[in-house]
């Protein structure tokens, strides 16, 4: 393998890891949409879900993340692309 080969496998690696990463966080994006969804259709029968349902998807959304790094929720993935 040739020096400049290895460098594009690096920068090809390097931009799969992100990929990957973004993946990721639509994956976890798309579920919690999917429980918010769910959990919508069962509030309407009983009349509010309460914060309950908030606090658990925040908490999930927010795993792993290290104490008091923060995000703009409009913006979910701009932090997440600079790995």
């Amino acid at each position: 393998m040739e020096v400049g080969d290895a460098m594009q496998l690096k920068v090809l690696e390097d931009e799969n890891r992100k990929l990957k990463g973004l993946v990721a966080d639509l994956s976890l994006d798309n579920k919690i949409l999917k429980d918010l969804l769910g959990k919508a259709s069962n509030a309407q029968s009983e009349k509010s879900c309460g914060s309950a349902c908030s606090d658990h998807l925040w908490a999930k959304r927010t795993e792993g993340l290290p104490v008091g790094q923060s995000f703009q929720i409009d913006q979910p993935l701009q932090g997440k692309q600079e790995r």
